[in-house]
Order: C-alpha cells, then sequence, then structure tokens
C-alpha cells in the first residue's frame, strides 16, 4: 500500500461503517503490525510531519473500533 492507499482508507473512515468485511483482516494487520508498513514516505498532517506507516496505523485502529 501507498500513499493513495493510505489517503483512501481516510475517506472511507470518514464516511464511517459499516466498512466491507472482507476489509476486517487487513486492517487487523495494518492496525498491530510490530514492523513498520510503509518506508520513505511522510505527509503533512494537521500541521505537523507525520510517517504515512503512523496514519496506517491510526485508521486501521479507528476503523476497527
Amino acid at each position: 500500500m501507498g500513499p493513495v492507499g493510505v489517503h483512501a482508507l481516510q475517506t472511507l473512515r470518514r464516511i464511517e461503517a459499516p466498512y466491507p468485511r472482507h476489509l476486517r483482516p487487513q486492517l487487523l494487520h495494518w492496525a498491530t503490525s510490530e514492523r513498520r508498513l510503509m518506508s520513505g514516505y511522510t505527509t503533512w498532517l494537521s500541521g505537523r510531519r507525520q510517517h504515512l506507516d503512523d496514519q496506517l496505523r491510526e485508521t486501521a485502529c479507528h476503523m476497527l473500533t
């Protein structure tokens, strides 16, 4: 997954649940992985620089709750 995928998930999160059921296992993986899932990408979010991996984790966690 790249930056476009993260932004797509963030858009889906804004639309709110219900999310496609087939997405849940991947969301769980992204939310709980101990390793970096993406490297070398950073973006500005709310006026601060944040690694896309962190955005992916936060989005996945939010979508699982």
